[in-house]
């Protein structure tokens, strides 16, 4: 069997170039710097991609509060058109989006509702008027066509 120097020095074999960088501290500060200038400019460089927002225009809604539930249209322009029993001013009622903020109003702005769309299926937020605020929540809903069949 062959015999093993035990008392030979293999510094580079262990540490690597860290191993001669950790007897002069300018040489470690150095790298130490340059690492975290090219970590700090790599991750400057990366760009935030978000994934886009569900474009609200044309689709159909389905909301829910304490107090009642109902249908809602999302039109170009802005337009919105719900199917609330007491609607009682059909045409005056608006929506806006922005990423992932969808505001509505009802009434010509008498009540107003800011929400969360999670995804391309719900919405969560607060609906307040002059007097009262409330959570609800929205749900896309398919439109169906005239034979019974959910719109794609």
């Amino acid at each position: 069997m062959p015999r093993v120097n035990r008392n030979m020095n293999f510094p580079n074999l262990q540490f690597g170039i860290f191993e001669e960088i950790k007897t002069t501290p300018m040489k470690k500060q150095s790298l130490f710097l340059i690492i975290s200038v090219s970590l700090l400019m790599a991750c400057m460089s990366m760009k935030s991609v978000a994934p886009k927002a569900f474009d609200m225009t044309n689709s159909d809604w389905r909301y829910v509060d304490a107090d009642a539930t109902y249908e809602m249209h999302f039109l170009k322009k802005g337009k919105l058109i719900l199917t609330h029993s007491t609607d009682k001013t059909v045409g005056n009622d608006t929506w806006k989006q922005k990423g992932e903020t969808v505001k509505f109003y009802y009434n010509k702005k008498y009540a107003s509702y800011t929400g969360k769309l999670y995804g391309q299926d719900s919405i969560i937020g607060i609906g307040k008027n002059s007097t009262d605020s409330w959570d609800f929540k929205m749900y896309r809903i398919l439109p169906f066509r005239a034979n019974g069949t959910a719109k794609k």
